[in-house]
């Protein structure tokens, strides 16, 4: 189904489960969402996820979530998770007088019952074999590395600079625009290197745009989608000239020269042009002959709105449910930033 016009570009305050209840059938195409991470911080709401007792309770919490998300996702769609791990130690609230919005003493981390103190807990493992376990098709687990990454202070272990991000389907087939994310002259590859997002305002755990950038284009249609109903535009491509001239015969047969590669293998010479391929063209992949609009984006745990300005700011339209008033109001006022600077 289509989302109706007036939910779209905005942010639904409320729990997300019952805001989700309140969303067509498949009227979404890419959901991007990075939530809570399990007993970091107390975001001071006593219906946000985060603070379970143990990390079963927040696993099937999370994926209650997830699971209520999957009636909103198209069948076509991909929706990206990202999740961070934490150590089984004992650990009081957060009281860093930097952020005294979010500082608690009302939780204390405990060491979970299958660990022993300073096991790695395996948060974003759980919490992705049990989206499998619930009918998602568990495609992709990507490293996000982080090259600038905070010090720790811990001295037996190397310190922690990665996170993961975890690519959900729900169906085999699936939109997937390889060619939007070409790194170079290869395919994107499942180790993104992107520096932690600074952002000085009430929410701290901000996505950086450069990790979205991607999602956004690979699962959702830069031409746009079918008005009537909902289906991508495809990508028509060709090899480019640079390419063309490069590669020869011997790219496409085997030779028995040694030049740059060993007897009997395929040239690979023609893969060190810089661009492979250019766009010609887009196709419908429906006979609906409607008119065409963006392809709606979906962060269920918006924040201070990252997802939304970037989706914005690619050409797609989006949506999003947020439980506290607060971080909409700069998520708003971020988005108003990038309507006066387009």
């Amino acid at each position: 189904m289509r989302l109706p016009s007036k939910l779209r570009n905005t942010i639904l305050q409320g729990e997300a489960v019952r805001m989700l209840a309140e969303l067509p059938d498949e009227s979404v195409h890419c959901i991007i969402t990075s939530p809570p991470y399990w007993n970091l911080r107390d975001y001071g709401d006593t219906a946000q996820i985060g603070l379970e007792t143990t990390p079963e309770s927040y696993v099937s919490r999370l994926c209650d979530t997830l699971s209520a998300s999957m009636r909103v996702l198209r069948n076509d769609g991909i929706l990206w998770l990202n999740l961070g791990d934490t150590f089984a130690t004992a650990k009081h609230g957060n009281d860093d007088p930097k952020y005294k919005h979010v500082n608690t003493k009302s939780f204390k981390k405990q060491v979970p019952k299958d660990c022993k103190p300073k096991d790695l807990v395996g948060i974003p493992w759980r919490v992705a074999f049990e989206c499998r376990n619930r009918g998602w098709y568990l495609r992709r687990d990507i490293i996000w590395q982080k090259p600038n990454a905070f010090p720790e202070g811990v001295h037996d272990r190397p310190h922690t600079a990665h996170e993961y991000i975890f690519m959900l389907t729900k169906s085999k087939q699936y939109y997937y625009d390889e060619i939007a994310v070409r790194e170079g002259n290869h395919n994107l590859r499942s180790v993104w290197s992107v520096n932690i997002a600074n952002f000085g305002r009430a929410h701290f755990a901000t996505f950086p745009q450069e990790l979205i950038v991607p999602c956004i284009k690979a699962s959702t249609s830069e031409h746009g989608v079918c008005t009537a109903c909902g289906l991508p535009w495809r990508r028509e491509y060709e090899y480019t000239d640079e390419f063309q001239n490069q590669r020869g015969k011997g790219y496409d047969v085997y030779n028995d020269t040694k030049q740059g590669v060993a007897k009997g293998r395929r040239s690979i010479s023609a893969l060190k042009a810089k661009n492979l391929y250019i766009t010609t063209g887009w196709t419908p992949t429906c006979n609906c002959d409607a008119e065409v609009e963006p392809a709606v984006v979906m962060d269920i745990f918006m924040g201070s709105g990252t997802t939304a300005y970037v989706s914005k700011r690619l050409g797609r339209n989006y949506i999003g449910t947020e439980l506290r008033q607060e971080y909409i109001d700069i998520a708003n006022e971020r988005l108003c930033q990038t309507e006066l600077f387009n």
